[in-house]
């Protein structure tokens, strides 16, 4: 993850739009790559400088920055309060430790069918059925009825 863009180009948060640019165009002169060739380092720095540039540079990111609705890379920020799972991001049961799900869905899934019960009312059970259907009439969309 990147570090803050501010402090990556050495501006204050309240800094005005073309003190922001001023200090990008000086660290950019200094760390860009055609100045220091066979640099990683400095390639590296420039990259850093580029994309916090890119974020506070422009100013509906860095307003989406600044409320946290983007993180230091630019991606859409973890809504506030998510921790995610063991393991990590997007793991199974990420951001659902110690949550009753059943008490979150009401019993949504109980009752069901009756009356004025909570839940989804069954109307009838499943129908399933077998169709054999030819690989040309697959592609040319042909339509089928099951036999009852």
């Amino acid at each position: 993850m990147a570090q803050d863009p501010y402090t990556e180009l050495g501006v204050a948060r309240t800094a005005a739009p073309e003190d922001v640019r001023k200090a990008f165009h000086k660290l950019a002169k200094t760390h860009h790559p055609d100045r220091n060739p066979d640099n990683k380092a400095a390639e590296e720095r420039f990259k850093r400088i580029s994309a916090a540039f890119d974020i506070v540079g422009d100013a509906e990111k860095r307003a989406k920055y600044d409320r946290g609705e983007i993180d230091a890379d630019g991606r859409e920020a973890a809504p506030q309060g998510y921790r995610p799972g063991p393991s990590g991001a997007g793991g199974a049961g990420a951001g659902f430790e110690g949550v009753d799900l059943d008490e979150i869905l009401g019993g949504m899934f109980s009752n069901r069918g009756r009356a004025g019960g909570r839940g989804f009312a069954m109307r009838g059970s499943d129908v399933q059925a077998r169709l054999d259907v030819d690989l040309e009439e697959t592609i040319t969309g042909a339509t089928r009825r099951p036999l009852r």
